[in-house]
């Protein structure tokens, strides 16, 4: 008995040494070059026994840092890191807390100098934010997207899409490549964790900003995954696929070859249980939120701006695509990609509702039933071609087309109190479409002399052909004294055609090199639309659609073309920069109707614009952004459509041919600051729009 007191007390004791305890560590990091604080510099403490992280912060401008964490070692390893610095190492006894060391003098990098292994977290560089992938634990057979929601500031959401610091992704590299046309979800969701060596945050720049060596965008972030080097040479890849019951399935694959000057990627993926599967960029593409002003379901995909069934309900989805990227030299690289998505969606929905009133009550019933299918194909084409080290030319080209169908059946009815009908309204429409769309974008970027100055030229082409057939048939009763019934039974042929061109080019002219410039642009934008659209009501004689509908038919085109040369003056330093633009737009309107000769449009408008942008970037993490800009909004060309569309009598629309321009007025502030320490960000912004 005496020995079981004894052991019992023994494992009180040893319980109670391992429980975690509160420690603090901190500390002021200066450089031995020059004896001055050392600001972003990593602090870090790891286990003495698997090198696992426990905490990290980063130092503040004036070097000083502090780490707040719960060990449960009497031991540990204390670790600084900064960029071309060699990496400081004490063990440190957790038995007292606080922990001050004092001033830690780090040395510059030597050839020679012992190396110490450990890897910082997080790291600095300049304009680069790395996290080291390792330093993160994530389950077991864990996607890039699991590690991203480990990194601090790093924000991912249900469709994919990701934040950094507040700060928008909408760019993707691997191994500074592209990766199926810079897709997020593409790699975040089919990559393993395992293969993952840095992950790299920095300001998105186009190929041409980053070759002109601008500071690119403000409020855009990359992120480039570096593969661990025993496997960037090699192939890999990941399969996963599950099903239940109720026949429900999933399936996911990718495949990986990956050389020195090369990467090719093939993967395949579907699923019956409303899943976007790799992609959000191409199936998506097509479940984005629908016009409020189209008829049907409102989350729909879309093409050519209108509403095409709905990502409601249960949605089937299959994708596969292709990715190969390649360098030959120094001079050339070219990829590219095609992508095949598919989409059905079967959609009810039984609604009873009741509505109340001031003066009554009445009660709404309403069934909808909707099926669609669309079958989408794309194909990108990126080539960068190097002249020279001040010559460069880039040239984009991305084609694609897609078929669907969709039949809707909605019924509608309202009754009062007494259960007696008040209106009642059925509809049915088929459906049919194809789009075909080809773009193209090409930049020449020149620089001149080595203080900042070139000179951009950019030109950019849109094609795109969009075809729809319907069948629509609607019958809306009003119960009253006298019954009145509207009935709508014609079927669609509408065809349109979108041209668009965009050509710019820019120069810089230097005041104080990459500080204080001036940039002189020239923008020229034409836009023709066609819109060829016939209607035939049913003939009950013929019993076909036989009869020619004017008053909903049109046969019109639309130009649109804008000039505007452009002065912009700017100011940047290593925190913040600010930026002041002005243009004068000028506007020109053609709009002709075949059938409607008085609905003729010729306008013009003038109008100066302006923009203004200031920045500041405290610390990294942190940084604060306010915008003004004055826009002049031109009437688009359904909007000056003077006939009525009455196809649909739920939802009729008129336009006005004597619509003038709006200017839009907005101001936008946004702060946001990530706060290492203790793993939070603060964000706030304001926006105001006023015409």
């Amino acid at each position: 008995m005496r020995f079981l007191i004894t052991g019992f007390f023994i494992v009180l004791y040893l319980q109670g040494f391992a429980q975690p305890k509160h420690i603090i560590i901190s500390g002021k990091i200066v450089s031995e070059i020059d004896g001055n604080p050392l600001e972003s510099a990593t602090a870090f403490i790891q286990n003495v026994k698997d090198s696992s992280v426990i905490g990290y912060t980063i130092t503040d401008k004036k070097g000083i840092f502090t780490i707040k964490e719960l060990v449960n070692q009497s031991k540990i390893d204390f670790f600084v890191s900064f960029v071309g610095h060699q990496t400081f190492h004490k063990s440190i006894n957790t038995n007292t807390s606080p922990i001050q060391l004092g001033s830690i003098v780090l040395k510059p990098s030597e050839l020679n100098a012992v190396i110490v292994k450990s890897t910082a977290p997080v790291t600095v560089k300049k304009d680069t934010l790395e996290f080291n992938a390792s330093s993160f634990k994530t389950k077991k057979n864990a996607t890039v997207e699991d590690l991203l929601k480990k990194l601090p500031g790093v924000e991912v959401f249900d469709d994919g899409s990701i934040k950094v610091n507040g700060k928008e992704v909408n760019k993707i590299l691997i191994n500074g490549k592209s990766f199926f046309s810079d897709d997020p979800t593409i790699a975040t969701r089919s990559l393993s964790k395992d293969i993952i060596d840095k992950v790299q945050v920095t300001n998105t720049k186009s190929k041409q900003e980053a070759f002109a060596n601008e500071k690119g965008s403000k409020t855009k972030s990359t992120l480039n995954f570096t593969i661990k080097k025993n496997l960037g040479k090699g192939v890999f890849g990941r399969i996963s696929g599950g099903s239940g019951s109720s026949k429900r399935y999933e399936f996911a694959g990718i495949v990986n070859h990956f050389s020195d000057d090369s990467q090719l990627s093939a993967l395949g993926s579907g699923n019956n249980i409303n899943s976007p599967g790799f992609s959000f960029g191409e199936i998506q593409k097509m479940f984005g939120k629908g016009d409020n002003n189209s008829r049907g379901n409102n989350d729909s995909f879309k093409i050519d701006g209108r509403q095409f069934g709905g990502d409601r309900g249960i949605v089937t989805s299959s994708n596969a695509g292709i990715n190969y990227t390649n360098d030959i030299g120094k001079s050339i690289e070219y990829s590219g990609n095609y992508f095949y998505a598919d989409a059905n969606t079967n959609f009810e929905q039984i609604s009873f509702r009741e509505n109340i009133m001031p003066d009554f009550n009445y009660f709404s019933n309403s069934e909808y039933k909707s099926k669609s299918n669309i079958k989408n194909h794309t194909t990108k084409l990126n080539t960068e071609i190097v002249i020279d080290s001040t010559f460069l030319i880039t040239l984009k080209s991305s084609i694609g087309y897609s078929d669907g169908y969709e039949t809707i059946n909605q019924n509608q009815e309202s009754k009062d109190i007494e259960n007696t009908l008040i209106n009642e309204t059925i509809s049915e429409s088929n459906l049919a479409s194809s789009n075909r769309n080809f773009e193209n974008l090409f930049t020449l970027t020149k620089r001149i002399g080595n203080k900042g100055s070139f000179f951009k030229l950019k030109m950019s082409q849109k094609f795109n052909n969009t075809n729809f057939d319907e069948q629509f048939k609607s019958r809306r009763t009003i119960f009253e004294q006298n019954t009145t019934s509207q009935t709508r039974d014609l079927f669609l042929y509408s065809n349109r055609k979108k041209k668009y061109l965009k050509i710019g080019a820019a120069y810089r002219i230097p005041i104080n090199g990459y500080t204080l410039f001036i940039d002189l642009k020239q923008n020229f934008e034409a836009q023709n639309q066609g819109l060829n659209q016939n209607v035939f009501d049913f003939d009950t004689q013929s019993q076909d659609y036989t009869i020619f509908n004017e008053d909903i038919s049109a046969q019109v085109s639309y130009k649109k073309s804008k000039y505007y040369p452009e002065f912009n003056i700017s100011y940047q330093k290593e925190k913040w920069s600010a930026t002041l633009g002005i243009n004068y737009a000028l506007f020109k309107l053609n709009n002709t109707d075949n059938l409607r000769s008085n609905f003729a449009i010729n306008n013009d408008f003038k109008s100066f614009e302006y923009n203004s942008f200031l920045t500041y970037n405290p610390k990294p993490g942190s940084f604060f952004n306010l915008s003004y800009s004055l826009k002049n909004n031109v009437p688009n060309f359904g909007a000056l459509q003077s006939f009525q569309d009455i196809s649909d009598p739920l939802n009729t629309i008129v336009g006005n041919s004597n619509l003038k321009f709006s200017k839009n007025h907005q101001v936008f502030g946004i702060y946001n600051s990530f706060n290492f320490e203790k793993r939070k960000r603060s964000s706030s912004h304001f926006k105001c729009k006023f015409y």
